[in-house]
């Protein structure tokens, strides 16, 4: 059970856009074009669902967050006064809010409260810091399913959950073991560096405990391995979480730049663990400016890595005209082809290359 439209009217600069979505959803383009607005509206929506303030901390209210037209918009075109975010699951089962200045926000679903868990990380995530909270903060003896907006939870999510089997279609090809802990290990090792995570306890200390790498406090080992930790863990608990509760609900991960500070090769390893998990059963809308992601999540398809194919993989493109998102939908073939190149969608490096040539 998966999300399979997306609509947003009025939302900063996206006027009106229906996306199509799959299993795997990639959102690129170039800054501020609109691809971190449709995170923002998707999490807008489960706020509201759960009851929490629709309006996110630092974004602002209506008035900050309602479309505003530039002079140079076409005159024939809808202006909109008012927010409307829908997603679907299929017919019978949907959400929305409504948002206009006049009234209070108009939150409208069908059977949405009980389908879902919604995991959203940031790009601003916790780096190498010397230490983690032990526990999430709603109770010490929580189940940490998540590690966090912004990773800050990864030990408690670690800990808690680090002896859950996971689904056979993520287990590291390295043969580490059954459960999240060694899986978590044999990526990071794969995608960063020969690491090896270690969790230790701080003595004298109830609240908060330390993650080692070979031995050595994270920041001795840069920001590559405590970014990328916190997407993986992210990514392989939720895989467990769908394979060990043996639910029904849909699980949506959003993730901003699951590239950042990795190199080409271990981003293009990072889009093969992207292609897995949606393929696991875990639905993913993923920003990205890395054409590694996408080169690996193409080489997935073209290889059939568990089982992807085509239609599991969207990927929408954004620009700007005239202060509103231009958003193009992008498929990809079974041999790995895109179904359009357009202009700005990672055509720099050749544009680079043909002047120092020239």
């Amino acid at each position: 059970m998966m999300f399979s439209k997306l609509q947003i009217n009025g939302l900063k600069s996206i006027r009106n856009y229906i996306f199509d979505l799959a299993p795997l959803v990639l959102l690129t383009g170039l800054n501020s074009s609109g691809k971190s607005t449709a995170l923002q509206g998707v999490r807008m929506l489960f706020n509201a669902i759960k009851g929490e303030s629709i309006y996110l901390d630092g974004y602002g209210t209506f008035k900050d967050i309602l479309f505003s037209p530039t002079s140079s918009m076409d005159k024939g075109q809808t202006v909109p006064t008012g927010i409307h975010i829908k997603m679907h699951i299929d017919q019978e089962t949907w959400a929305s809010i409504k948002l206009t200045k006049e009234q209070e926000p108009l939150i409208e679903s069908s059977s949405m409260q009980d389908a879902w868990y919604f995991h959203f990380l940031s790009a601003d995530r916790q780096g190498p810091v010397p230490f983690f909270a032990k526990h999430p903060i709603q109770a010490e003896t929580a189940k940490c399913f998540f590690p966090g907006n912004k990773g800050e939870y990864l030990y408690a999510c670690l800990q808690s959950r680090g002896d859950e089997k996971l689904p056979s279609i993520l287990l590291h090809e390295s043969h580490p073991g059954y459960t999240l802990r060694q899986n978590v290990n044999a990526w990071i090792s794969d995608i960063v560096a020969n690491a090896n995570i270690n969790l230790e306890e701080t003595p004298d200390s109830l609240d908060v405990a330390s993650i080692t790498v070979d031995g050595y406090r994270q920041a001795n080992v840069g920001f590559g391995v405590s970014y990328t930790l916190s997407v993986i863990v992210s990514l392989l608990g939720a895989a467990s979480l769908q394979h060990n509760i043996q639910t029904d609900k849909n699980i949506l991960l959003t993730i901003e730049n699951p590239e950042a500070h990795l190199h080409g090769l271990g981003q293009t390893k990072m889009g093969y663990l992207l292609a897995l998990t949606a393929m696991s059963g875990v639905q993913l809308f993923v920003e990205t400016h890395s054409e590694f992601i996408i080169d690996g999540v193409r080489l997935a398809i073209k290889e059939k890595l568990g089982g992807m194919a085509p239609e599991d993989v969207l990927i929408y493109f954004f620009d700007r005209k005239n202060g509103e998102s231009n958003i193009e939908k992008i498929s990809i073939d079974e041999t790995g082809k895109l179904s359009s190149w357009p202009s700005g969608f990672f055509d720099q490096g050749r544009k680079n290359k043909a002047k120092l040539l020239g």
